[in-house]
């Protein structure tokens, strides 16, 4: 998208711009993001012939009020509206409940205006206060710590406090040291399996060669020198390999 059209855009909605690299819900460049009449909203091109609108609010709402009031939007307006129910994803472990909706305006020939954008965005906000309640302005992992800005985590605009930032971070990193350790270990292992595994093949053929043509008290020598020689292999495969 343009710099000249989000400018525009920025201005219009009074929202502050967002490079791609910082955005990512499904927009397929720059973002307007911020805060509206208490709600954590954005907006942006999501593909080529389609603007989306996003506004976060408390979980816990009717959905189906939500259908009705963007399809009465769409046909006082003419536009060509479709709507999506979204989540944070605080913790993937848990279901978690609708917490935001994502208003997709599709148009034909040419990108809307942004003043028709930023019109849109109101009229949607004005009919999301008769439905939801905004987010408290708290960390939404811990909900005690008050929160002045707004934090992208994981592409979505969310209240997230430094301390469960800095947990958050600690946390990822052990997970990417373990992965590393489990990665490694399988692989030596394998290739412990395989080297000792051929040396045993190899050692128990020279085994039994050496024991069919010898015979009496150089059997019993044979065999003793063909186990040594099939778990020395072993054991030198497994420690080389770093297990």
């Amino acid at each position: 998208m343009d710099d000249d059209y989000m400018t525009r855009l920025s201005e219009a909605t009074g929202l502050r711009r967002y490079q791609p690299r910082e955005y990512k819900v499904e927009m397929i460049g720059d973002a307007v993001v911020g805060v509206k009449d208490c709600y954590i909203v954005a907006a942006g091109q999501s593909d080529e012939n389609e603007m989306r609108i996003l506004v976060r609010f408390q979980p816990g709402v009717d959905e189906s009020a939500f259908e009705s009031a963007i399809k009465n939007i769409s046909v006082e307006s003419g536009r060509d509206l479709d709507l999506e129910f979204g989540i944070a994803d605080m913790d993937d472990e848990k279901p978690q409940p609708t917490d935001s909706i994502s208003v997709i305006w599709r148009f034909h020939l040419s990108r809307p205006e942004p003043k028709r954008v930023a019109d849109l965005l109101v009229t949607i906000i004005e009919h999301v206060k008769k439905l939801a309640r905004p987010l408290e302005q708290r960390c939404e992992v811990c909900f005690s710590s008050l929160v002045s800005g707004l934090t992208l985590r994981n592409g979505t605009p969310r209240y997230y406090c430094l301390s469960c930032q800095a947990s958050e971070i600690q946390r990822l990193n052990k997970e990417v040291l373990e992965y590393e350790r489990q990665v490694r270990e399988p692989a030596s292992y394998l290739k412990a399996v395989v080297y000792g595994l051929t040396a045993a093949l190899l050692t128990s053929i020279v085994a039994s060669y050496l024991g069919s043509f010898l015979e009496g008290g150089w059997l019993a020598t044979a065999s003793f020198i063909g186990t040594g020689a099939l778990i020395y292999p072993v054991y030198y495969a497994i420690t080389k390999t770093g297990l």
